[in-house]
């Protein structure tokens, strides 16, 4: 497949960053071990942390070293950017010794089935609920404003509550002991009820879980959350269940419903029929109190007192 001249523009930029293309080349591919760089999908999935990486900390550093307004990081490395990068790194001397990286024809069509791969890995996520106040732990994306529950794809050598939990530290700054229990803990300790949503988007095939959980230790509307991503979250933040529901009953349903990912939307559907369900069974709250770690020191030790 012949490569349009916006892609030959984008990789001519490219090619003046030749020693941070060489660095991530010998970082991210040069030493996979020979069964990743044979398989297209683990080895492209080592070509996008690359790509990231990049446009987080290599433009930016290079932006700085010129007196140039420092670029802010990506939000998202869409799959054009993707490409051009491809075919960047694949012109550094070194790339010849990856046999996945010597055929740039061939790179669309592996950039295709690499984007299906992604879509298959299970995703999984936790929606955080007061127990005494109606109030959701939720996350505001960079790009695209949207609100949505903290989730992201599992990891290889990761359980599915373990990927629950890094990523709602991971994209919202609140790190939960281990709220499924473990042999050092105490069981579901400041946990007050815990459940699953299980949803698959047939479409992109790709299943998603969402653990619900109560938090019973007393929060502080003005809990500073912040995320520890690469820049995919802008915000995170305490909303009311009100405001949640609103956004799938307004009679301007479309322009309230463009508030919310159409996953999270599609969750917090289930959110509400379950609570309506259980509204008469309410869960008994422990007389005890969560260490909450969030990521300003000034917050701890701000709820050291009993429920």
């Amino acid at each position: 497949m012949p490569i349009s001249a916006a892609t030959k523009t984008a990789i001519e930029r490219l090619d003046k960053y030749a020693d941070w293309l060489d660095d991530l080349l010998c970082r991210f591919l040069l030493f996979l071990p020979k069964s990743e760089q044979v398989c297209v999908e683990r080895f492209w999935f080592h070509l996008e942390e690359a790509c990231w990486f990049f446009y987080d900390f290599c433009q930016t550093s290079s932006s700085r070293a010129h007196n140039s307004p420092p670029s802010s990081p990506l939000p998202n490395v869409t799959p054009s950017m993707l490409l051009e990068f491809c075919h960047a790194i694949a012109k550094r001397p070194a790339a010849s010794l990856l046999p996945l990286l010597r055929h740039p024809s061939c790179f669309p069509a592996r950039l295709t089935r690499f984007e299906r791969y992604k879509t298959s890995i299970p995703v999984y996520g936790m929606i955080c609920l007061h127990a005494r106040l109606p109030r959701v732990l939720m996350c505001k994306l960079s790009d695209n404003l949207r609100w949505t529950f903290p989730q992201g794809k599992r990891l290889v050598d990761e359980t599915d509550h373990e990927c629950a939990l890094r990523e709602c530290w991971e994209e919202t700054g609140l790190q939960l002991p281990s709220v499924f229990g473990d042999a050092a803990g105490d069981p579901l300790a400041c946990i007050t009820e815990c459940t699953q949503f299980y949803h698959a988007f047939h479409q992109g095939r790709q299943p998603v879980c969402l653990f619900v959980c109560f938090i019973s230790t007393p929060l502080s509307e003005a809990a500073v959350l912040q995320s520890r991503g690469r820049g995919e979250v802008a915000c995170a933040a305490w909303k009311s269940l009100r405001w949640l529901f609103r956004q799938l009953h307004h009679h301007n349903y479309h322009r309230c419903r463009s508030r919310l990912v159409t996953k999270a939307a599609v969750f917090a559907n289930k959110l509400e029929i379950w609570l309506q369900a259980r509204r008469a069974c309410r869960p008994p709250i422990p007389n005890r109190s969560l260490s909450l770690s969030f990521n300003n020191d000034k917050l701890r030790g701000a709820y050291d007192s009993p429920v």
